[in-house]
């Protein structure tokens, strides 16, 4: 046999067997694997042992059987993480919501907040144990892989018996910024060195999570819940990333090591000084059998806050979170058709090639729902944009009008789809500030001039925000907008924790100078 035929048999056998090996490590069937091994040996072999020049059909034989015997590895999933999240116990939403996410090939839902579960300990209540179980059994029905349950650590302070809290060491001031949402206590502190509180927390966790069987895997939060670990007692960890890292490794690792479910965690922040703790905590995890999951947008669903500009930074494989529900944005009782806001959305974070997925809201509670309204439009971009980022979605929306209403509605109802977003800015906006309250048009809700300030999340020299419509004039987010807008400070002398938060927000923009690094910003939504 001529040295240049025999050196091309050899390379060819030898890339079967290996091809037949990687099949066989990453866990394919006997039959996908075995024949590719096979005649890879039987290849060298001849190729090696074998002076016949004669044989070139069996050369062909051979080479058709390597080719056939040993496909090619799929190519993994560039978005495997997809997901929609149920708010809501209504059954008949539930179901319709379903069906839909089986068709658009979500294969991960997640049930939260009060209807359902939002915390684990919540499933003691019949009827959400009962809700909870029916939506786990009738998504597996449909296919759907993948269920979780959201889990906020640590619950409000009087949950846990007494003997595991000590008297609290901190200060008032320093609960200043949480003191609204913290449930905990100011007078005593969870003992996190004491061996017997992890335990007693490990068996409660044993006892929840035996009330829903079929559970897949739990959205853990540890940044919003009852008694914030960060306030907690311990000597060993002094340092607040030390206690939320031990946190996730924690109970995160009983959840996965234990019970087999999947983790989640869930994180946001509620201005730009938390985020370098976030990242220290992240890169404090010791497990690597994580997901992290965050928000499309910092702290919450306001349509002028800019992307999340710390992704990059992120140690895990990140899920992005999406508002279909609309919370802050007429819950898709009025028209939330914004297909442009989600797919400029969504192809910024693919540009990541750790951003795995994401999981969309499809409700905000009771009756409310994206499904069946023109809002399914922004989850039916999201999914058909999880297959194919280059989708244009223009085309896309052309297409979830046809498929809904018709062909003969497009012309008419595109215009009206393009125009929504607008809509809602001048509503529930004024200036690029969101002033109402979530999807209430009252204007009376203080957090819109405290915590919700757009102009929070820009560095100080992109603070402005452009008016047209004859203005034609910038606006200072703050000199122009929440001073002007807000009540006077006088009116929270009987709630002096806001007094001091308003005084801190006037103040807030000179520490930002050097604290934005790599800012996205999403173009075209600065105009009223």
């Amino acid at each position: 046999m001529a040295k240049p035929v025999k050196r091309l048999i050899i390379v060819i056998g030898a890339l079967s067997v290996v091809s037949g090996a990687y099949l066989a490590f990453k866990g394919a069937e006997f039959s996908e694997y075995f024949s590719g091994i096979l005649i890879g040996v039987v290849l060298i072999g001849t190729a090696l042992f074998t002076r016949n020049p004669h044989l070139p059909g069996l050369w062909a034989l051979l080479l058709l059987l390597a080719c056939q015997g040993t496909p090619a590895p799929d190519e993994p999933e560039r978005f495997p993480y997809r997901g929609w999240n149920i708010l809501s116990s209504h059954r008949e939403n539930g179901l319709r919501t379903l069906d839909q996410a089986a068709a658009y090939g979500v294969n991960h839902i997640e049930l939260s907040h009060y209807q359902l579960c939002h915390d684990l300990k919540d499933l003691r209540q019949p009827e959400n144990r009962a809700a909870t179980n029916f939506f786990i059994e009738a998504a597996h029905a449909r296919g759907i892989e993948d269920v979780f349950v959201w889990d906020h650590a640590f619950y409000a302070l009087d949950y846990y018996p007494d003997r595991f809290k000590v008297e609290s060491q901190s200060r008032p001031e320093d609960f200043a910024h949480h003191t609204t949402k913290f449930a905990g206590g100011l007078q005593q502190q969870l003992n996190l060195d004491d061996p017997a509180f992890w335990q007693w927390v490990y068996a409660d966790y044993d006892s929840l999570l035996a009330l829903v069987p079929g559970l897949d895997g739990v959205v853990l939060t540890f940044i919003e819940t009852g008694s914030y670990v960060i306030y907690q007692h311990s000597e060993k960890m002094p340092d607040p990333a030390q206690k939320l890292a031990a946190l996730v490794d924690s109970l995160g690792g009983h959840l996965i090591d234990r019970h087999g479910l999947k983790l989640t965690i869930r994180t946001f922040i509620y201005n730009q000084f938390e985020k370098d703790i976030i990242l220290d905590v992240l890169q404090r995890i010791e497990r690597n059998d994580i997901t992290v999951m965050i928000k499309m947008v910092p702290h919450d669903w306001f349509l002028t806050y800019p992307y999340q500009d710390y992704v990059a930074e992120i140690p895990f494989p990140v899920v992005i979170e999406y508002d279909g529900g609309m919370e802050y944005a007429g819950e898709n009782v009025i028209a939330n058709t914004f297909p442009d806001y989600f797919a400029d959305a969504f192809k910024h974070y693919a540009r990541y090639p750790h951003v795995v997925g994401y999981c969309a809201r499809v409700d905000r509670f009771e009756e409310t729902t994206a499904i069946g309204t023109p809002g399914e439009v922004n989850l039916y971009v999201l999914s058909q944009l999880a297959q194919d980022t280059s989708l244009a979605t223009e085309v896309l929306t052309r297409q979830f009008i046809a498929d809904t209403y018709g062909p003969e509605a497009v012309p008419w109802l595109q215009p009206a789809f393009d125009s929504a977003f607008s809509f809602i800015l001048a509503s529930m906006y004024t200036l690029g500030t969101h002033t109402a309250n979530h999807s209430r048009l009252n204007f009376h809700r203080p957090n819109i001039y405290q915590s919700h300030t757009t102009g929070e999340w820009y560095p100080p020299d992109q603070q402005l925000r452009w008016v047209g419509h004859g203005v034609n004039r910038r606006f200072h987010n703050y000199r122009d907008v929440i001073d002007v807008l807000s009540f006077p400070l006088a009116l929270y002398g009987a709630r002096p924790q806001l007094a001091e938060e308003r005084r801190h927000r006037r103040t807030f923009l000179s520490p930002l100078q050097n604290r934005y690094r790599g800012h996205a910003q999403r173009p075209g939504l600065g105009g009223g």
